[in-house]
């Protein structure tokens, strides 16, 4: 930057120590009622939010600093315009009060968000927003996959890289992180950057088996990947290992809300690659990429937004099991044979906010008293909603039985 560290203030040289460390950033350094951005990161937030870039003198020199700076209050509305061009942020913040501070206050970065790692609601609305990791092996790939705004947490291994890019697609990550030693490979890196994915480096250290393993042994203070389901996925542990290290890593955080990690498998479901999935127009339309006549549109009557992650997921992965098919539609009979019942579930689920994200924001130490507020009418709700889901269970269970017993029965006579 052409600037010497003895002719900037205490404040600044507390800044250049912060970039320095985060250079892939644009570092809001929080002064006052600002955050303040500098040099070049001031000439690109500048032109990326449409702001004044304005200059900051420096002591002994006839030369300026280039500043732009947004008020703290509006970080939201500003972060989602970075975010959407593809920025990484490193938030700064003041460590103690700047009136009882005894020289230059104390900063630190406290969070660094990047597209996958997003948790505020009013960026994301209700759909998932996954961060992913990859890793080819000699013979397939390992998959994870996390979205901290919910705290869902799951990895799979594919047996190529069309089934791998498949499920990508599927799961549409906006972050996807690959060992930096994976960059030379042109055929899944132009891959991957045709279907517009948007790619993070990180050192190969954090893929290693043991780093990765000792990450989740940590997380989820288990004394053996025994008790993780995945004994001889080393592909899968590797990546899910790597991810949480990033998460930590970026989000200053132990992640206490990421209390499992789930191993799939597309065995348990119908596989459908991405041209399939778009031209059943499935989750977004062909016409303008909008969910507007899909079946998604169609089928979306939920009332929570736990609900409407959820029957997206189930459009993308259709069941097999035809006992668990059975189940799921006889659950819906069941709700239309008792519709008054049905009535009052879905009175209280209109008043039911976002659980997931308003837990993971409180995990995550980004809450305000109003998500407190929320979260406690929310929980309120739920015993009154576990009564009445009772009441349908007992004769649930029954028919489900009933039906287990026509299935032995048919099977006798199959073999007889």
């Amino acid at each position: 930057m052409g600037v010497l560290m003895d002719d900037l203030t205490p404040a600044m040289k507390q800044y250049m120590t912060i970039k320095n460390k985060h250079k892939e950033c644009i570092v809001f350094f929080r002064m006052g009622d600002f955050y303040e951005t500098f040099y070049e990161d001031a000439k690109i937030t500048s032109k990326a939010l449409d702001i004044a870039l304005t200059k900051r003198g420096i002591k002994n020199s006839d030369r300026a600093i280039p500043l732009a700076g947004i008020p703290y209050h509006a970080l939201d509305s500003y972060l989602s315009k970075m975010i959407k061009q593809g920025f990484k942020i490193a938030i700064v913040e003041q460590m103690e009060d700047p009136k009882l501070a005894k020289g230059v206050v104390k900063r630190d970065v406290v969070r660094i968000i990047t597209p996958g790692t997003v948790i505020e609601h009013n960026l994301l609305g209700d759909s998932n927003n996954f961060i992913a990791s990859l890793l080819p092996g000699k013979d397939n790939f390992g998959i994870s996959f996390v979205d901290i705004s919910t705290g869902e947490f799951f990895t799979t291994e594919a047996d190529n890289a069309d089934e791998a890019i498949n499920e990508m697609m599927k799961y549409s990550p906006s972050e996807i992180l690959l060992p930096i030693s994976l960059e030379n490979d042109k055929k899944i890196i132009s891959i991957l950057k045709e279907n517009g994915f948007y790619l993070t480096y990180v050192s190969d250290v954090d893929f290693y088996f043991e780093n990765a393993k000792n990450a989740l042994l940590k997380q989820f203070n288990i004394l053996s990947i025994d008790g993780l389901g995945l004994k001889d996925k080393e592909l899968s542990l590797s990546t899910a290992g790597a991810l949480l290290l990033y998460l930590i890593d970026t989000q200053k955080n132990s992640l206490k809300h990421l209390t499992s990690l789930k191993y799939y498998t597309n065995k348990d479901f119908l596989v459908m690659d991405t041209t399939t999935i778009k031209n059943l127009e499935l989750i977004k339309n062909l016409r303008e990429n909008s969910d507007k006549s899909t079946l998604l549109y169609v089928l979306d009557r939920t009332l929570t937004p736990m609900g409407a992650r959820l029957l997206k997921k189930f459009l993308l992965k259709p069941l097999l099991d035809i006992s668990k098919i059975n189940e799921r539609l006889l659950s819906v009979e069941e709700f239309i044979a008792k519709p008054f019942i049905m009535e009052e579930i879905k009175d209280l689920l209109k008043n039911i906010s976002d659980i997931e994200r308003l837990i993971s924001r409180v995990n995550l130490g980004n809450s305000n008293p109003r998500d407190l507020i929320t979260l406690q009418g929310s929980l309120e709700l739920v015993p009154e909603i576990k009564k009445l889901l009772g009441e349908m269970e007992s004769s649930l269970l029954i028919r489900l039985k009933e039906m287990e017993v026509l299935k032995d029965v048919t099977k006798l006579i199959d073999d007889s």
